[in-house]
């Protein structure tokens, strides 16, 4: 075996002199202090440049709303001048505040297009009415001052209650107003005439079919219907006249009917079969009473 070969030797092999060899001295240990010096130093300056941007970022800026309040305000006299029936000048108002500089930039300035469109609808409508208005105006005092207004009084009438119908709200329609008063009072006029040329032939075909034959509850009917269509308080004060003669007149024929039919159960099914023409008249209360002991 050689011995003089050299190969790898332990730690603990001894060295040529038989002594032991020692362990190789452990390294020694990097200084960092100048890397955690760095550190420290860049840490800080991140911490004050993400500090500057927060409070740069985090603080919402002031807006004046100066602007706003002021179209606010202008919107606002707008409205009042409309509700006093102003509404050029109220359009005049806005149209002048769209077109400012000044409010260029307001969110209020979509509301008041809006709100100047209302009043240029409003405006437009006014003067639609205003000329149907006043076509009517025209048309029936010429008819007044031709004495022709009373026979069209009915058809004048109508006319007036389609316009109010449609521009009641309008300024103008206080002149329909007016008007209404004297055609209302013209149409009873009118009607005075008729009904009292037909009241008597009325009167007398009324006895003749109802009366004569015991049938009291049409003849009310009838006298009622009469009377209806007309807005006349002569007429009604001689219908009621007309209607207390009928109420006596059946009265007198139940209490005749009532002691004629008896107590039997004939009687019963007399007075009820009577009953009908006696509806709503006195004639009607004689014979409900006589039927209640017949029971």
């Amino acid at each position: 075996m050689n011995t003089n070969r050299l190969g790898p030797r332990k730690l603990d092999d001894r060295n040529r002199a038989g002594g032991r060899r020692g362990a190789p001295p452990p390294p020694r240990p990097q200084d960092r202090t100048a890397l955690y010096t760095g550190l420290g130093v860049g840490g800080g300056i991140l911490i004050l440049a993400l500090a500057y941007a927060m409070s740069s970022g985090s603080a919402p800026a002031r807006v004046d709303r100066t602007v706003d309040r002021n179209l606010k305000e202008e919107m606002e006299s707008a409205q009042k001048l409309a509700g006093q029936g102003k509404l050029s000048d109220a359009l005049a108002l806005l149209e002048a505040a769209i077109v400012s500089p000044s409010y260029r930039a307001s969110p209020l300035l979509d509301k008041a297009r809006t709100q100047a469109n209302q009043y240029r609808q409003q405006i437009a409508f006014e003067n639609e009415a205003a000329a149907a208005i006043d076509d009517f105006d025209r048309r029936i005092t010429a008819a007044k001052a031709a004495n022709t207004a009373m026979k069209q009084a009915d058809a004048f009438w109508k006319e007036c209650d389609t316009l109010l119908s449609k521009y009641g709200m309008t300024v103008k329609s206080k002149i329909l107003a007016s008007w209404r008063q004297d055609l209302e009072r013209w149409r009873g006029t009118n009607a005075q005439d008729v009904w009292q040329t037909d009241y008597n032939r009325t009167k007398d075909r009324i006895k003749l079919e109802c009366l004569d034959r015991g049938h009291f509850s049409q003849a009310v009917k009838q006298w009622r219907q009469f009377a209806e269509p007309y807005n006349a308080p002569e007429l009604k004060a001689r219908m009621e006249t007309e209607l207390r003669a009928i109420d006596h007149q059946s009265k007198e024929a139940a209490t005749k009917l009532v002691q004629e039919a008896g107590t039997g159960a004939k009687a019963k099914a007399t007075l009820e079969d009577a009953m009908e023409r006696f509806m709503e008249t006195e004639g009607q209360k004689i014979i409900a009473q006589k039927l209640k002991t017949l029971q």
